[in-house]
């Protein structure tokens, strides 16, 4: 048997698929004679077991994993194009919402609120208008203590 015709049974006798026998053998004989076929035959072994591998794992795979995988790909893709400073405020909001970034932005709301107040206070204007920030300042921080108890 020449090597461009056992190659092309190669797949099909690794499979197990050749059923006859006068084949088989003569494919056999030409593999223990040809190193190169002996070696492109262990080759597509190793993938038929691989591929009975990767068919069981995904057997195995819970149903929507597949999907999960792919639309964090997809995800991932698209945030390559966004612009620099989306990142920046997404990572704002994740300071935001940690337990550390919100007390910061408390007590900078508190001494933003001081400063203010004692500023008008030596000018001796009217104080209505720091009594506003201020109470501004106060609502905002009662809602981010709220918003902490709701979690």
């Amino acid at each position: 048997m020449e090597c461009s015709v056992a190659r092309k049974k190669l797949k099909d006798y690794a499979k197990g698929n050749i059923i006859n026998t006068d084949e088989k053998l003569e494919l056999e004989n030409h593999i223990k004679d040809c190193a190169i076929c002996k070696r492109e035959l262990y080759l597509w072994q190793d993938v038929i077991e691989k591929q009975k591998i990767i068919s069981n794992i995904q057997d195995n795979m819970p149903l929507n994993l597949r999907d999960r995988i792919k639309y964090r790909m997809n995800q991932s893709q698209k945030e390559k194009f966004l612009p620099p400073a989306i990142h920046r405020l997404r990572a704002m909001g994740k300071i935001w919402s940690s337990t550390k970034g919100r007390l910061i932005i408390e007590i900078l709301i508190v001494l933003i609120s001081l400063v203010i107040l004692f500023k008008y206070m030596q000018g001796g204007k009217n104080l209505i208008v720091p009594f506003l920030i201020i109470f501004g300042f106060l609502v905002l921080f009662i809602l981010m203590l709220k918003g902490k108890k709701e979690k």
